[in-house]
């Protein structure tokens, strides 16, 4: 049997971006866990209601950190990556890893190409860079279906990841905004935004 090599889920989400056509580009774990004939035009309306606004993300956090739903290394390392988002980013945006995102396409091109990262940190990244530009981001509320099938993230995937989110933090992240934009805007609050209820 043939073995294929895992290139990791940034590199697909690169990928994809870059060959996709159109003004909008949504973005979709392959399991569907969200119901996109559901959420897809009211995401839709959202984008299309402001230019400043860069992407519609799903959200379901409480959901993803419930050891009954999701397992109880899954909703930890949800859990640990919510906390460290919001008290070392101090995003205005609760949920970075779902993985049902609309973008505009102009924008997620942009700064796809200047994400360096293959494996899972690649939404936070890019978050992390529209956010600095001045964009906004909205989040929409879903429901999500689990599928109760073994997840194929390891131990040592999920160590590597955070090793990984702690030296972007400390050593990777201030060069990489620099070199992104002339005016780095971190931590902006007056962006806060609340998520919308479908």
């Amino acid at each position: 049997m043939r073995e294929y090599k895992k290139y990791g889920k940034g590199y697909s989400l690169k990928r994809g971006i870059y060959f996709a056509k159109g003004q909008y580009i949504l973005t979709c774990d392959a399991d569907l866990p969200v119901d996109i004939k559901k959420y897809f035009l009211p995401m839709l309306e959202l984008l299309k209601r402001d230019e400043k606004v860069a992407a519609v993300f799903a959200t379901a956090l409480a959901i993803k950190t419930c050891r009954k739903e999701r397992g109880f290394v899954r909703s930890i390392v949800s859990l640990i990556f919510f906390v460290f988002r919001q008290l070392l980013l101090q995003f205005p945006v609760s949920d970075t890893q779902l993985g049902f995102k609309l973008f505009r396409a102009d924008v997620a091109k942009k700064f796809c190409q200047k994400v360096n990262e293959n494996g899972f940190l690649f939404d936070l990244i890019l978050t992390d860079l529209m956010l600095n530009e001045g964009y906004q981001i909205e989040e929409v509320n879903v429901k999500v279906v689990e599928r109760k099938i073994k997840s194929s993230v390891s131990v040592a995937e999920i160590i590597k990841t955070t090793y990984k989110f702690c030296k972007y933090i400390l050593f990777t992240r201030s060069k990489l905004l620099r070199k992104c934009t002339d005016k780095v805007m971190i931590n902006d609050k007056s962006k806060s935004i609340k998520a919308t209820s479908i």
